[in-house]
């Protein structure tokens, strides 16, 4: 929930209101970290309707984008290029990633 925030709020947010991507280069370890702690303090229902939240902002302001901007390339904070096509293709990669381990915790939680 907290990567598709990041992303949503640094660069598709950003491109549907016209502005400037703000995404940088993240610590992986780090934020992942943080994401940790921040799933150990909050609710899973909590977490759950914000990353529902965050996926219905993203797929809603994508499909509000012209052919045009959805095929532009943006450049990041640092000058690398934010591209959606592939942006998409890495979060689709990425869902797919973790789908075995996620159906074996919630085989375990059906136990």
């Amino acid at each position: 929930m907290l990567w598709d925030r990041y992303f949503y709020k640094e660069a598709i947010e950003k491109i549907a209101l016209k502005q400037t991507v703000t995404l940088k280069q993240m610590d992986f370890e780090e934020f992942n970290r943080k994401a940790i702690e921040y799933g150990n303090r909050t609710e899973t229902s909590e977490i759950v309707n914000k990353a529902i939240t965050y996926r219905h902002k993203i797929m809603n302001d994508i499909r509000g984008l012209s052919e045009e901007q959805l095929h532009q390339t943006y450049l990041d904070a640092e000058g690398n290029v934010f591209y959606i096509p592939q942006y998409l293709k890495d979060f689709i990669w990425h869902d797919q990633h973790h789908m075995e381990p996620l159906k074996k915790y919630l085989a375990n939680l059906e136990a």
